[in-house]
């Protein structure tokens, strides 16, 4: 997190810091771009970050919330004898546990299983979280 941080923090100075220009050659029809070569840098570091990290950004849906563990197991239980082979989290943030299941790159894919799954799990919902990436 710190070096997104950093990163974002960097480029932006350099957007102030730095400039950059183009000319044009109108007999060929070429740009020609001047950057400072920190911005490739950058760029690099930036590409082998995201390349390391395990998550992004996602979609699960949430089928308990509340703040009795023996529940939430039942709930994750449940879950796993109807769907054994769909991902199941169980989170617990002080003083709730949630249990959420799936790992959906879009809001439509989520949607999806929270149709199929909506009758058996009652109050079901979908939300924002950080998925495994596939």
């Amino acid at each position: 997190m710190q070096l997104k941080r950093l990163f974002i923090s960097v480029m932006l100075m350099m957007g102030f810091a730095v400039s950059s220009y183009s000319q044009t050659d109108e007999k060929e029809g070429k740009v020609t771009l001047f950057q400072d070569p920190r911005i490739d840098t950058l760029i690099k570091q930036h590409i082998e970050y995201n390349a390391h990290k395990t998550t992004q950004p996602g979609y699960r849906v949430q089928i308990y919330f509340g703040n009795r563990r023996v529940q939430a197991d039942d709930a994750k239980a449940n879950f796993l004898k109807k769907y054994p082979d769909e991902d199941v989290y169980l989170i617990y943030q002080q003083p709730n546990y949630k249990v959420r299941v799936g790992d959906f790159k879009t809001r439509l894919e989520a949607y999806r299983f929270y149709r199929q799954i909506v009758a058996d799990f009652g109050s079901t919902f979908i939300v924002k979280d950080e998925i495994k990436k596939k």
